[in-house]
């Protein structure tokens, strides 16, 4: 265990914070010791992971707080060992929160959450204990009367002996009412008699027992002469009853050491169960989440946890400003430069704090899709350590903590945080150091991440092959630090700009400016344009990206809107055609009624009959060209038994059941019915239902109908719409009873009607076959329409 690094990267703080989120100590005492060498098992991660799924779906995490009753088990291990009332009370609401949290969480399915109704299964069984102690225990900690027939006989006993001497106190308070004898109209009691006060000067007016007097001594109490075999009858009563009662403790004591090892682990499963609680909160309320990969440091949008802490309190959260950083898979380095007060230990502690935190099986604060490199040890040489008492400076201290960092590093991978490398001591030296202890760090397989200030130092960055340059972005404009970032290249220390908005004179920037190496002035402000060329690049990247996303979205929503006219346009043509095709009908039937009583000739007849066959048909194929077909309709090569498939037509997807040898008609399974369809009516089932069928079964159970089903449909006075929605529910109910044949009543009116049921019935997939009514022969004539289903 590494308590140092522990400690510059406040992971104890960061404990402290969770535990919060817990109930009861015993599991806040767990999350305080926790640490990488004492992690949260992996079977508790699993089920911190669902809870924090529950309390994302705004479900109920329901708590599970309860008195750690270790010490109490251990009290009574020994043989005939006895608890008192008060220890049973905490067994007590122990077990009873445990039955409760074990029906509240039932109520998730163990489809979805595994590990939770595993650990749930996991409960020890001690009902007969639970109830047990429900039947003899009173809410408020008392041993109910029915605890056992000789308690209850007592305590009947002692009722009568206290109700006796009530009723005779009370007289003798009466019979003295008037006389200057008795203090106050009560009864008392005193050293567990009872007693009435009297005053002092009269007391002998009342014989008995005197067993106590006031504080002034005005007052004396007296049990009276003829009281004292009933109190002394109750004294004994009460003793018989505290003797019942240890006899009771003792037989519910030795049920509880039968029971020892499953209270035992009763405890602990409350415990985990609030350990997993309490993370699972401050995981949600933090957006914090497992990491899954672990191939190189990759943190996206990573916030230090005890700053989140602080800006969620102080309401601007938004304002911090999250750390994203990467390293490629063959970099094994990395050196953080730039300004003073610009986040460069804010990142190296946020890296190792995330990192500590994984170790130790806690989510962290960043998003999905971020990784954490596999490493044994994180060790970190963060802040001041000068050390007045060991005679140590701050560059002797930082030494001694190198020395053992890269003994450390030969021992086991570790994750390395070096902050100010090479500081503290002649700027030459201290880089020659630097430099040097970064090789030897690498050649260990350490991951390293450093920060300095030293040129020296980030020119060995950018040249070895391992290792990678970063910096935190500053403001050029508004000359402060951005607290960004950004990978790839070195950062300018920014020192005389700092100092020049800190206030320093402007004489005393000249001088220091002369004093500066030409060449090293030159390589700053080269580092300081390239920062502010990168800024403006992330800059117009970002909006070209925001831009980008609203043209798809615009694009996207007239995409929608074109379709929707598309389909609405093909509404209304079929509309029109339909009532076309109605009028053509009706003058068809009507040029007939016509025409045979009028007795033209044959050849006249056939003539009219055939121009309007002929505009019948061309009607009917304006109705196929506007009807709905499939956006992506499948040929009959492409389908086979079992595929899911979209019908147009119902709006719905089906599972075909049966391809018809002639390949134009399938059966189709929609929404447990089957129905029959042409293959030209089918289309691609979308990306959507196919994911929602992978996997699963579908059990077919056909509908039943409980009540009475019509065989015959009248439709008179009903619009087109009205009537096709009968039509549709008469159909479906006489299919689901198995009727045979159905009769529709459309009358004759403009035939608009049944121009419209007839094309309806023709699209149906359940109907087999319909006809008009014949006159005279069928009732209604050919003003009804007879289908067989």
């Amino acid at each position: 265990m590494n308590q140092h690094s522990y400690e510059v990267l406040e992971l104890p703080k960061t404990l402290e914070i969770i535990a919060e989120y817990c109930l009861s100590n015993s599991a806040k005492d767990r999350l305080l010791v926790a640490h990488p060498g004492n992690k949260i098992p992996t079977k508790l991660q699993k089920i911190i992971k669902e809870l924090t799924q529950i309390l994302a779906e705004g479900l109920p995490v329901y708590p599970g707080y309860f008195e750690n009753s270790l010490d109490i088990l251990e009290r009574v291990k020994p043989e005939g060992a006895i608890l008192d009332l008060p220890e049973l009370v905490v067994i007590q609401k122990q077990l009873n929160a445990a039955q409760n949290l074990k029906k509240q969480l039932k109520i998730y399915t163990s489809e979805k959450f595994p590990a939770l109704n595993e650990f749930i299964e996991k409960q020890p069984i001690l009902l007969p204990l639970a109830d047990h102690l429900t039947k003899i225990l009173d809410e408020d900690g008392t041993l109910k009367n029915n605890a056992s027939i000789q308690l209850a006989q007592i305590r009947k006993d002692i009722h009568s002996l206290e109700t006796q001497i009530k009723n005779k106190l009370n007289r003798i308070l009466h019979a003295n009412s008037s006389v200057d004898v008795v203090q106050e109209h009560q009864i008392v009691i005193r050293n567990g008699r009872y007693v009435i006060p009297v005053i002092r000067a009269n007391h002998k007016r009342i014989p008995g027992v005197i067993h106590d007097q006031s504080n002034s001594g005005q007052t004396v109490f007296i049990e009276p002469s003829s009281t004292l075999q009933e109190g002394n009858n109750l004294a004994t009563a009460k003793i018989e009853e505290k003797r019942e009662i240890r006899r009771i403790l003792a037989i519910v004591s030795d049920e509880i050491r039968n029971h020892w090892q499953g209270l035992k682990f009763l405890n602990l499963w409350l415990k985990d169960y609030d350990v997993c609680r309490g993370i699972s909160r401050w995981s949600h309320e933090f957006n914090a989440d497992y990491l899954y990969r672990h191939q190189g440091l990759e943190l996206i949008n990573a916030r230090h946890p005890i700053l989140l802490q602080q800006f969620k309190q102080e309401k601007k959260s938004e304002k911090l400003v999250p750390l994203n950083v990467k390293l490629e898979t063959q970099t094994a380095g990395l050196v953080i430069s730039g300004a003073n007060a610009g986040g460069k230990t804010v990142s190296l502690k946020t890296i190792g704090l995330l990192t500590l935190m994984s170790l130790t099986g806690l989510p962290i604060t960043c998003e999905p899709g971020s990784s954490i490199p596999k490493v044994q040890k994180v060790l970190a040489d963060i802040g001041d350590e000068q050390s007045i008492a060991e005679n140590l400076s701050t560059y002797s201290s930082h030494i001694r903590q190198l020395k053992s960092t890269l003994l450390n590093a030969k021992q086991s991978k570790c994750l390395i945080l070096l902050d100010e490398l090479g500081t503290g001591t002649d700027p030459v030296e201290g880089a020659a150091i630097a430099c040097a202890t970064l090789k030897g760090l690498l050649e260990s397989k350490a991951t390293v991440i450093a920060t300095t200030h030293l040129s020296d130092v980030k020119q060995y960055a950018h040249d070895h092959e391992k290792m990678e340059n970063a910096c935190v972005v500053f403001d050029d404009v508004q000359l402060e630090p951005t607290f960004q970032l950004l990978t790839g290249q070195p950062g300018a220390s920014h020192a005389m700009d700092i100092a020049k908005r800190m206030g320093m004179p402007k004489e005393v920037l000249e001088h220091a400016a002369s004093l500066m190496d030409s060449e090293k002035i030159a390589v700053e402000q080269l580092l300081a344009k390239m920062n502010e060329d990168n800024r403006n690049l992330q800059y117009n990247l970002k909006h070209s990206q925001r831009s980008l996303k609203q043209a798809e979205e615009k694009h996207k929503k007239v995409k929608e809107e074109l379709e929707a006219l598309r389909k609405d346009r093909r509404k209304l043509l079929h509309k029109a055609q339909a009532e076309a095709a109605a009028i053509v009908e009706n003058t068809r039937q009507e040029m007939n009624r016509l025409l045979k009583s009028a007795g033209k000739e044959n050849k006249d007849k056939e003539s009219l009959r055939s121009k309007l066959h002929d505009k019948n048909k061309k009607l009917n194929r304006g109705l196929a060209q506007t009807q709905a077909k499939p956006a992506t309709p499948l040929k009959a090569e492409e389908l086979a038994v079992g595929d899911l498939v979209w019908v147009e037509r119902m709006s719905e997807h089906g599972k075909i059941t049966k391809l018809f040898p002639d390949k134009k008609r399938a059966m189709i399974d929609i929404n447990q019915l089957s129905v029959e369809v042409k293959v030209k009516d089918l289309g691609k089932a979308s990306e959507q239902a196919l994911k929602k069928q992978k996997g699963k079964q579908i059990k077919v159970r056909k509908p039943t109908v409980s009540r009475l089903v019509r065989t015959e449909l009248d439709l008179h006075g009903m619009r087109v719409e009205e009537a096709l929605q009968e039509v549709d529910s008469f159909l479906n109910d006489a299919i689901l009873a198995n009727l045979p044949r159905l009769r529709i009543v459309h009358g004759y009116g403009t035939g608009a009607l049944r121009v419209a049921v007839h094309q309806y019935l023709k699209e149906s997939p359940i109907v087999n076959h319909f006809a008009l009514g014949k006159p005279g022969i069928d009732p209604g004539g050919d003003g009804v329409t007879w289908v067989d289903l």
